[in-house]
């Protein structure tokens, strides 16, 4: 009981430890069952500060006791147990007070922070101790985007010249996409692309070349564009 205290949480009560007992169970008992557990984020994008459900389905039917981790650290890494059977749960070591567990399996998640990101395993137990089922999900946590500025090395350049544009954004994992003349931007093959995208450029710049550029930064939750720069080239 002692060290199944351990595992979920410190300063259990009594009836905490017992229920938690099982969970220290886990790393050793494995069952042969086929249960295909599933795990839905709800909604299936969440940004900082919003609330995530995480949605179980096909529990299997057999079970008296679930166990949420967060990450792979097993051990120390829990985040709470359920208890089916008398349909009580125990907090764990990573239990913040704004996960509440219910009883179909699901894990609920308030006013999130991008250190909510991250791997979130559940574990069903049946009553002979062993595990019936993990089950591993991914949630990233988003934030809503800044409006990017667009930094040109040159507004006004002559033909056969060169010419740099980036895309200056805090949001540097995020996606990035070119606008030229409000129409998403052709790559030729005078066009240099950084790998990640932020930055561009043309050599040798033709006539064609002139006008407005833009940039766009993009998530799955938000996009913001930059305001346009706009590039002159002058013939030789």
């Amino acid at each position: 009981m002692a060290m199944s205290s351990v595992l979920l949480c410190n300063g259990c009560t009594s009836w905490q430890g017992l229920l938690l007992t099982a969970s220290l169970l886990t790393c050793w008992h494995v069952s042969t069952s086929t249960a295909h557990v599933t795990i839905e984020s709800v909604p299936p994008h969440v940004v900082e500060g919003e609330n995530v459900l995480l949605l179980v389905r096909n529990l299997p039917e057999n079970i008296i006791s679930l166990v949420w981790f967060k990450d792979l650290k097993i051990i120390r890494s829990a985040i709470g147990l359920y208890n089916v059977r008398y349909n009580v749960s125990a907090p764990g070591r990573l239990h913040s007070g704004r996960e509440t567990m219910y009883r179909n399996g699901s894990l609920l998640l308030r006013n999130v922070t991008a250190k909510d990101t991250g791997y979130y395993i559940l574990r069903t137990l049946n009553r002979h101790v062993d595990i019936v089922s993990t089950t591993v999900t991914h949630l990233l946590v988003h934030k809503y985007v800044m409006q990017p500025f667009l930094q040109i090395s040159d507004t006004t350049v002559a033909v056969q010249k060169s010419v740099s544009l980036i895309c200056i954004s805090p949001h540097t994992d995020n996606s990035f996409h070119w606008i030229f003349n409000n129409q998403s931007l052709q790559i030729t093959e005078r066009m240099t692309l950084s790998p990640t995208k932020h930055s561009l450029r043309i050599d040798p710049v033709r006539i064609e070349d002139a006008g407005e550029y833009q940039c766009e930064v993009s998530n799955p939750v938000s996009s913001k564009t930059s305001l346009p720069v706009r590039l002159t080239v002058m013939k030789e």
